[in-house]
């Protein structure tokens, strides 16, 4: 996938469900929308459910892309903490982080998200 995708400034949604792009799609997709040199916040979806396989933390610039409604990263691996950026989210309607390997506690961010209708955190255990 070419680091491009990052550019493309009307993309809306993101959703790379239910294939095996490999470990680095997470960072990938994510870095490649967090440019310092164009603010995404026209990205409303971004959707890496379903064993894409992606691992490692969640970028803390998440919380740059503050027109994000839905954040949906299930059955992954990412492996850290979910990170305090996700209170700047204040769009944010669906959070699923569930069946990854996430650690720490659910961040008191949260509580920022007025708007969130759906968050799914269960099982996040190696």
């Amino acid at each position: 996938m070419p680091l491009e995708v990052g550019n493309l400034n009307a993309l809306e949604t993101f959703n790379v469900q239910e294939n095996r792009i490999g470990e680095t799609i997470a960072t990938f997709v994510l870095y490649s929308f967090l440019t310092d040199s164009y603010p995404h916040h026209h990205i409303f979806n971004i959707l890496i459910p379903m064993v894409s396989a992606s691992e490692g933390p969640i970028p803390t610039q998440i919380g740059q892309l503050t027109g994000l409604t839905q954040l949906v990263m299930t059955k992954n691996f990412f492996n850290s903490a979910v990170p305090t950026e996700i209170g700047n989210l204040v769009n944010l309607e669906t959070l699923s982080l569930n069946f990854n390997r996430l650690t720490g506690q659910i961040p008191d961010e949260i509580t920022q998200l007025g708007g969130l209708i759906e968050a799914f955190l269960e099982i996040n255990c190696e």
